[in-house]
Parts: C-alpha cells; sequence; structure tokens
C-alpha cells in the first residue's frame, strides 16, 4: 500500500479508539485497546513486538528492529508517543469519528498525538519492507499510556529500556523542539485565627491573606517573571489553579484557607528557588499588615508536583540529523521551545537519552473541541522520520 494512504487509514483507525487517559476521567476504559490494535498492527508488519505492563489493563508497546548486525560502533534510536488522551467531553464533533474535510482529519487525539504515531508506524514499515543493507543499530518504536496525566508509561519504560537518542512525536508543526517549559505545582497554607464575626477586628482571616497572595503573584510576581527569558522555552508562568478555605459557619472568620499555585519553570530554575520566590511574595504582605496580630498568621509551601524542564544542545547528533532531514523534505527548518511539558524531560533526565520533540499538528489545535491535524504534515512527517533513521543509523 502506498504510504500516504497507508498513514491516513492508520490514522483513522486510532482515532476511532476511545483512549482517553482513565486518571482524567472517571468513564474512561483507559488506553488497553489501543495498546492492543497497535501490537497487532506492528506484528503484522514484522516488527518484533514485546509489551510492558504499567498497571492492570495498561502496557507500552515496544516495536524493535534490528538492522543488520550490532556492534560496538552502532547506534539505536528510539521514538517515543503516547497513546492517551484527554477527554472527549464537549467536543463539537463526534470525537470518535475520523472525518476528513479541506485536507484535515479531524477526532480526538487526531493531533496529540495520534497523527505522530501513524507517522511514525509508516516510516518504521518503509524501512522494514526495504530492508537496507547499509544500515547497523536497533530501531526501538515505543507508545506509551498515561503522558497526559502523570507520564506513568514513559516513567516505566526508561527503567528497562534505552537508547542513544530518542525523538518525541508531539504537536510541533515540524519544528524541532529542542527545550520546553517544566511544571511544579506548590499548595500554600494559610493558618489564621478564629473570631466571631460580630467582632471580625479579634481575628486573622485566613482568606483574606490567601486572596491577597493569589493577586500578588498575578501582579507582582507574574511581572518579575516576564522579564526572565529563555531563548527558546520563553519566559516562565505562574497561574492560581486552587483556592479554598473557611468553614460552613458564616458567623466564624475563618482561620484557615489553601491557594494552589502552578508554576511554570524554564531551563535553569530550581524547585528551591520558586519556593522562596512564593515566601518572599508572602512576607511582603505580611509587611503591609496593619498591626502585629494581622502579621502574626503562619504558612506552610509544600511542594506536591515537578516535571523539569527540557533542554538539549543543538550540536546533540539526534539534533543535527533530524535538521538535515526536515531540511530536506520541507526546504527549511524551524528550531523551536514549547510552552507544554513532554515526556522528552523523562527520558532526558531520568533516562540519560538525548531527546528531541517534533511531529505534526499544532499545540493549538490539540485538546480543542474540533481537533484536527493536516494530513500533508503527517505524510511529511513519515518522510522525515524515515531520512532520520536512515541517516542516524548509517
Amino acid at each position: 500500500m502506498e504510504p500516504k494512504e497507508f498513514s491516513r487509514m492508520l490514522l483513522a483507525d486510532l482515532v476511532a479508539i476511545n483512549s482517553v487517559n482513565p486518571g482524567t476521567s472517571s468513564e474512561s476504559k483507559g488506553e488497553f485497546e489501543i495498546s492492543e490494535f497497535i501490537r497487532e498492527t506492528l506484528s503484522k508488519l514484522g516488527f518484533v513486538v514485546e509489551t510492558q505492563e504499567v498497571e492492570s489493563r495498561r502496557q507500552n508497546v515496544i516495536a524493535k528492529l534490528r538492522f543488520s548486525r550490532k556492534t560496538k560502533s552502532s547506534r539505536s534510536l528510539m521514538f517515543n508517543c503516547h497513546m492517551d488522551t484527554v477527554p472527549v467531553t464537549g467536543m463539537s464533533i463526534d470525537p470518535l469519528k475520523p472525518v476528513v474535510k479541506n485536507g484535515f482529519l479531524y477526532g480526538r487525539g487526531s493531533a496529540d498525538t495520534k497523527g505522530g504515531i501513524a507517522a511514525t508506524i509508516t516510516s518504521g514499515a518503509q524501512l522494514l519492507e526495504e530492508d537496507p543493507k547499509d544500515q547497523v543499530g536497533e530501531l526501538l518504536l515505543t507508545f506509551v499510556v498515561g503522558e497526559e496525566y502523570l507520564s506513568e508509561g514513559t516513567a516505566k519504560l526508561v527503567e528497562k529500556y534505552t537508547a542513544d537518542a530518542a525523538i518525541v512525536c508531539e504537536p510541533t508543526d515540524l519544528s524541532l523542539g529542542l527545550a520546553h517549559k517544566g511544571i511544579t505545582r506548590f499548595l500554600v497554607e494559610i493558618f489564621g485565627k478564629p473570631a466571631h464575626g460580630g467582632v471580625p477586628e479579634l481575628g486573622v482571616d485566613a482568606i483574606e491573606k490567601a486572596g491577597k497572595l493569589a493577586v500578588s503573584l498575578n501582579g507582582d510576581l507574574r511581572t518579575s517573571l516576564q522579564r526572565k527569558k529563555h531563548r527558546l522555552a520563553g519566559s516562565p508562568t505562574i497561574h492560581n489553579s486552587i483556592i479554598e478555605g473557611g468553614s460552613l459557619a458564616w458567623n466564624v472568620v475563618p482561620d484557615y484557607c489553601k491557594l494552589g499555585v502552578e508554576r511554570r519553570t524554564i531551563p535553569g530554575e530550581s524547585a528551591e528557588s520558586l519556593v522562596r520566590e512564593l515566601k518572599s511574595q508572602i512576607e511582603k504582605i505580611r509587611s503591609f499588615e496593619s498591626d502585629d496580630a494581622q502579621r502574626s498568621f503562619r504558612y506552610k509551601i509544600s511542594k506536591t508536583f515537578e516535571r523539569l524542564p527540557l533542554e538539549t544542545k543543538a550540536t546533540e547528533l539526534i539534533a543535527q540529523t533530524l535538521l538535515t532531514a526536515t531540511s530536506q523534505v520541507l526546504g527549511d527548518t524551524k528550531i523551536a521551545g514549547m510552552p507544554f511539558w513532554t515526556d522528552a524531560a523523562f527520558l532526558s533526565q531520568r533516562g540519560g537519552i538525548p531527546s528531541v520533540v517534533i511531529g505534526p499538528g499544532r499545540v493549538d489545535e490539540a485538546h480543542t473541541k474540533d481537533e484536527k491535524v493536516e494530513l500533508a504534515k503527517v505524510y511529511c512527517s513519515v518522510d522525515i522520520f524515515k531520512k532520520t533513521i536512515e541517516n542516524f543509523l548509517s
């Protein structure tokens, strides 16, 4: 079958399978069906395929293709694609009924990242069919669960599998992603003093203090963060995610409030520096209070979640190889940073694998109510991936 037709039909089959991440929807059946479909597809194509259990009925799929014999000088290249999607609630199109219109294929996951899965499998299938004699080393096509929530799949993958380089297929519109932001989440708890609602001046209102902090984070701190810049990832950001406090007693000054804060980090930042930022904002609020009683509130800052940013040097062999392949296919190439997090950071930091990010689809097309991917970009991805494999493993 002609590669374009094969990749289009494969993409349609993938989109038609519900693979919503079970951590994001209580109604989701998870990724088992799509993992079995990918396993069977790869096996029929002739790959050596194995699965890796992550949780009950949640498995990674790993396909291997060994070129010639493996020598001390030969390399291994990994492709990494996640099989899960965000929920389908509220979509304006039928999320599981792929439709082609004006050169785009519509459906949940088409951009993030089933277009990348289709391109990865198609490029591997072409090489398998051609059986090139000048290739050495090993190609690993890995398809993982869980990226849209906790990245359990890739966290498990790096416990057993490694490679000399990795390509993570995310919607970059075929720009080469060498950096992206990280995510750190904090819970800030404010402890005040309860009092009767008739004499609120005798209490210390925890909600009031948390509210002042929320305003300060969106104001002074956000402004200062805009002055920090990474050449690819841009400026770090911060936003308030959750606020909760008080009790059902309307006539009591609340003595407790918690504020959830998410900070998007750039390469070079540390969790310790982020904690210092928060403490500085809280102490500034304390300093503006009118008396010692109002300054007496306590607070606790807890880091609840962390995913580090990615930064890969443009001089890495995989980056140079992809730049060459992209230029050959598209005529030019762009190096980019992404505002979103990807499993490339896990592969790079936990797995010690130099990793880059590239794939069809655009981030503003992903997770939307009418998600779509441009088929021409999927076809270009097949050519780019195939050339990259050939050059990296030659």
